[in-house]
């Protein structure tokens, strides 16, 4: 996760928009789980802040990317590397 700093201490509250960068994810995405309940916030005046701990916690939770072979094929189509003679050339 990016670390926010001021005068080189790291940043222990975060606006939306700075979770969202944080988390390279958008302000939308951080406001809907806040709204889900499942990304717990904190309200100053009329701020509202995300603690850091709160958006790590939260980022854990989400779903674990495993990759299938379809979509490897598929990445691999997209950048022009020829899947069969990776796999060829593993087994030599």
């Amino acid at each position: 996760m990016t670390t926010i700093t001021i005068h080189d201490n790291p940043v222990l509250a975060l606006t939306l928009e700075q979770a969202a960068e944080a988390a390279s994810m958008l302000e939308r995405d951080i406001i809907d789980a806040i709204r889900a309940g499942d990304l717990t916030s904190r309200l100053h005046g009329h701020k509202i802040l995300v603690l850091r701990p709160d958006l790590q916690a939260w980022l854990e939770t989400l779903p674990v990317y495993e990759p299938t072979l379809q979509g490897v094929e598929r990445e691999c189509d997209r950048a022009g590397i020829d899947v069969a003679s990776m796999l060829i050339g593993a087994d030599a």
